[in-house]
């Protein structure tokens, strides 16, 4: 079961069997993402390298290419392409600063291509603020003749201003290109109990946080309960135990992503497997 929106409701959680999963899209106004598209920065059918003026910052073998130029991109969705090239080791990239309303989760959605006819592509991460995201680390275009869709999601911790950056890390000692198109950003929202519920899993039971941070006021569970989170990005289960003893004989463990555990209020927890 997979809930959206934050629940209203008052007084204690169980979950007797199966797994309660947390997020799910939610839509929400897009973060923009000036030039996303690539229209700005390259005549039509032709190519510039590191072109000025374009809201990215295109550094060393990349830039922008359109439809039919002698870098042969075929079906761009916007018409242009960035590219990244590795030209026998020596590689490119490209970034902007994009403007993040709150801290949360985000999903970044593109089209990717690579260069028919020079290998299979140029393999390049995606970073944030430097780091590669989880996920998004050395990627490949799957077709040479049509853009297909890449999809990752990301947390930022705070509002403002994150560098994005698109990398080219190819290091053969090949001439190999990715083009990349219609890029777009927006925010993942996601179910959540109350944060003033107590919480407790039966055996067998899962709770999945799918990327979701959680607070609750109060935790206990069975052997063979498990806490994890599923998605790309970490999470928290912040526990605030009331007072007295509690046990909780369950796992709290990462899924494909972190889960993090904070207890914290005036009782004690003691946690088993």
């Amino acid at each position: 079961m997979t809930i959206s929106g934050t629940q209203t409701y008052t007084g204690a959680t169980t979950i007797s069997g199966g797994t309660l999963a947390f997020g799910t899209f939610t839509g929400g106004g897009p973060v923009p993402v000036p030039n996303g598209g690539f229209t700005i920065g390259a005549p039509t059918g032709g190519y510039v390298e590191n072109p000025s003026g374009a809201s990215w910052t295109f550094l060393n073998h990349s830039g922008v290419a359109a439809n039919n130029s002698d870098f042969n991109v075929a079906n761009a969705p916007s018409g242009f392409a960035a590219f990244l090239h590795n030209y026998f080791g020596a590689n490119g990239s490209f970034s902007q600063n994009i403007n993040f309303p709150a801290p949360g989760n985000y999903a970044v959605t593109f089209s990717a291509e690579y260069r028919a006819g020079f290998g299979t592509g140029n393999p390049f991460d995606i970073q944030l603020d430097g780091t590669t995201i989880r996920g998004l680390g050395g990627l490949l275009p799957a077709s040479g003749t049509s853009f297909t869709t890449i999809t990752g999601v990301f947390n930022v911790s705070t509002a403002g201003s994150v560098s994005i950056a698109f990398v080219g890390v190819g290091t053969a000692n090949v001439d190999e290109t990715s083009f990349i198109d219609n890029i777009s950003i927006v925010p993942l929202g996601g179910g959540a109990l109350p944060s003033t519920t107590s919480l407790s899993i039966a055996a067998g039971a899962t709770l999945d946080l799918n990327g979701v941070s959680q607070h609750v006021a109060g935790l206990t569970g069975f052997a063979g309960a498990t806490i994890t989170n599923n998605a790309i990005v970490p999470a928290t289960i912040t526990i605030a135990q009331p007072l007295g003893l509690s046990t909780y004989n369950g796992v709290i463990g990462d899924g494909y992503g972190q889960t993090a555990v904070n207890i914290n209020g005036p009782g004690a927890l003691t946690l088993g497997e």
